[in-house]
């Protein structure tokens, strides 16, 4: 859902970075994916670019995560979880479904038809072996009413 810009608001549950064992929530409110395909000597080179935007929107714990460090952590784990989400979900339709579930081949068809007319036939086996990039951006843009802890352990 992310890589079609099908995600209108969703809750990540990552690692909090100051205490261990307890969670931070961030409600994502806005994304945007982008698919790109292209062949390079009969073999397409295949991408998705994620972009989103959250807040911190629940803490399990007691730590102050309004801190620029703490923001970035945040972020980077954000960005991770997607990147492995979609790297999951792509393994899985090139092995287990052997199938192109983000039509990666209609973009090679629109964009490139001569050159696609030349893999058409082999395309699944193609596809099947693509790297596919994934690239996510992440950015709390504010800290929900999440501030300083009200109580401390």
């Amino acid at each position: 859902l992310f890589a079609q810009s099908l995600i209108k608001s969703t809750i990540l549950t990552i690692a909090n970075p100051q205490e261990v064992g307890d969670l931070v929530s961030l409600e994502v409110i806005s994304s945007s994916g982008k698919l790109t395909a292209r062949l390079e000597s009969g073999k397409p080179i295949l991408g998705i670019e994620i972009k989103a935007t959250g807040n911190i929107g629940e803490e399990q714990g007691s730590a102050d995560l309004t801190d620029e460090n703490d923001i970035e952590i945040l972020e980077k784990e954000a960005q991770t979880l997607i990147a492995c989400n979609i790297k999951d979900m792509l393994v899985a339709s090139q092995t287990t479904f052997d199938c192109d579930i983000l039509d990666f081949n209609d973009m090679l068809y629109k964009h490139d038809y001569s050159n696609f007319e030349k893999i058409k036939d082999n395309w699944n086996a193609l596809y099947r072996s693509a790297d596919i990039g994934v690239q996510v951006q992440f950015e709390i843009s504010r800290t929900g009413i999440i501030k300083k802890p009200a109580y401390s352990n």
